[in-house]
């Protein structure tokens, strides 16, 4: 399937390599993950995503704003309430990251599962908790 990609005459770019620059920088992944989780607020984004600056987070948001894979939307005026939602377009990159996952689940379970032993993402989506 890669093979038939790359022949194809009109790209202009790689199209693994333009999905990865998105969503391979610095916290941008655990960052989509959360929304996908449904965390919707800034303060609640900041606090899941440990390690992120607030000054790194709001960059990160704008990017996927920009990108239109989120969108800001002000709930209440008063207070003012922004929420944070993926878009159609950002909840298409979720199959991108449940292969991202199935991977390291599978291939690199030494860095994912404190046991070291791989497992396929069905069985670990199926389970309420893994042994």
């Amino acid at each position: 399937m890669v093979a038939r990609i790359y022949g194809i005459a009109e790209l202009r770019a790689c199209p693994i390599e333009t999905t990865f620059r998105i969503v391979g920088k610095r916290w941008t992944v655990l960052i989509l993950r959360e929304l996908f989780f449904g965390v919707t607020h800034f303060n609640r984004l900041q606090e899941n995503v440990k390690g992120i600056t607030p000054k790194i987070l709001s960059r990160r948001l704008k990017e996927l704003q920009r990108l239109r894979i989120v969108e800001r939307l002000i709930v209440s005026q008063a207070p003012i309430r922004i929420e944070y939602r993926l878009t159609d377009l950002g909840r298409r990159l979720d199959s991108v990251l449940i292969s991202a996952a199935a991977f390291s689940m599978a291939c690199l379970p030494k860095a994912v599962f404190k046991d070291g032993k791989p497992r396929e993402l069905a069985v670990v989506v199926g389970r309420s908790r893994v042994p």
